[in-house]
């Protein structure tokens, strides 16, 4: 029964997680909607003059993947799946996580690259005697 003392709705009239959610994702897709429309449109009445043959040809590019991106946001956001709406937003994310995995795979390439401070293939470093600098290296090789 609803208590409005207690100010709680009854279980059934409380919104759950997945709606609010739903609304969050849906409110977000169609800001990034109107502003991928709102570029494609400066870009069709205003198209950039100038520059080389490839950065037109680049821009060119560019418009025509926005194009698509706007149409396959708008196709996605009106369908009345749920679903649909999800995978709108993980379009919408996919070039965020793009970035981060490529900064990510940056960062492990170079710590792969770094080399202890003293490292080498014969322990010369490490080793003055030329008998243990030659133990090291066949241990770097492999040879025990």
């Amino acid at each position: 029964m609803f208590n409005e003392s207690m100010g709680r709705k009854p279980d059934s009239a409380q919104p759950s997680n997945h709606i609010t959610m739903l609304k969050v994702v849906t409110v977000i897709n169609w800001i990034v909607i109107v502003l991928l429309a709102i570029l494609v449109g400066a870009e069709t009445l205003f198209p950039t003059k100038g520059g080389d043959a490839a950065g037109r040809g680049m821009g060119q590019a560019i418009y025509y993947l926005a194009i698509m991106a706007l149409v396959a946001l708008l196709t996605l956001n009106l369908l009345p799946y749920k679903a649909a709406k999800y995978a709108a937003f993980g379009i919408i994310l996919l070039p965020f996580a793009l970035y981060a995995a490529d900064s990510v795979w940056t960062n492990i390439s170079k710590w792969k690259a770094l080399t202890p401070a003293g490292y080498n293939d014969d322990g010369t470093l490490w080793f003055q005697d030329s008998q243990k600098q030659n133990i090291a290296l066949a241990i770097y090789d492999g040879n025990s």
